[in-house]
């Protein structure tokens, strides 16, 4: 976009430069944000947003107890995974 040529560009080239100008004047000419040329439409924001979700977590029913575990970890009911009995050890301190 071009800027038309007004007192406060020529202000700007101006040898003292932002001194003839008030403090609001200056915060005008020096902030510019960037806006988008056209609206985002539905379907470019859902393509974008398609990746921002949590994958929901897979359950598996224990073969021993009937209740819901996490896939490929032990039961933490009845200590069994894949049908055999897992003995849990102490954790050895300071390891």
């Amino acid at each position: 976009m071009r800027r038309s040529w007004n007192s406060t560009t020529a202000a700007l080239t101006h040898p003292v430069g932002y001194a003839k100008m008030s403090v609001i004047e200056v915060c005008l000419v020096t902030t510019e944000m960037a806006v988008p040329k056209k609206k985002t439409s539905k379907s470019k924001k859902g393509m974008r947003r398609s990746h921002d979700f949590d994958t929901p977590v897979n359950f598996a029913i224990c073969d021993n107890c009937g209740k819901a575990v996490m896939q490929h970890n032990v039961c933490k009911f009845c200590n069994t995974y894949n049908g055999r009995n897992i003995k849990t050890t102490a954790r050895i301190e300071g390891m």
